[in-house]
């Protein structure tokens, strides 16, 4: 990870803090949990303008990471999951706004080979450049419910919730800036 790599059983915890411009050459922009028994824990936090070039412009997970009240906006991955790429352990991310983040190849929002749970977010603005219409997500997402999502193309696993309003064409979100 850019500015954290987290292995083994490590567990680490992030609260009211920014991640901001970091950069990997592999994995994880800002953070890296390389270990399906390692944890992340990250609450209050913006994840802003970080690079991975490969997979997670935020977050790569390979464990159990949650992530409660962030924001995260303006992160690019090379490849897949602009904001977030989980492929091996559970991801949840509740309260949250992902806005505005680019993937290479999938999941502008998030790219997952296994759990992403989400819960009363924003999603919406995230594009891949894939050409395959998965700009938010690609893989699985398990949506909690009271989630406002723009594209759904690419979601899979679990229906969304009666709560939840898809494919919302705009949110009113910019990117992060001083206006």
């Amino acid at each position: 990870g850019g500015a954290v790599y987290v292995e083994d059983e490590a567990d680490s915890t992030a609260t009211d803090c920014i991640f901001d411009g970091n950069t990997s050459d592999l994995d994880g922009g800002a953070v890296y949990v390389d270990d399906d028994e390692g944890s992340m824990m990250a609450r209050g936090c913006t994840f802003n303008g970080n690079t991975s070039h490969r997979n997670g412009g935020a977050l790569r997970n390979k464990g159990d990471s949650t992530l409660i009240n962030c924001t995260i906006s303006g992160n690019k991955a090379d490849q897949m999951g602009g904001a977030v790429r989980n492929n091996v352990g559970d991801t949840k991310i509740s309260h949250s706004t992902i806005t505005n983040n680019t993937a290479g190849n999938r999941g502008g929002a998030t790219s997952s080979g296994a759990y992403v749970g989400i819960r009363n977010c924003i999603i919406i603005g995230n594009t891949d450049n894939s050409g395959d219409g998965h700009h938010n997500f690609t893989g699985c997402v398990d949506p909690e419910g009271y989630n406002l999502v723009g594209d759904t193309t690419g979601a899979q696993c679990k229906p969304w919730q009666a709560t939840d309003i898809v494919n919302a064409t705009y949110s009113g979100l910019h990117p992060l800036g001083d206006y």
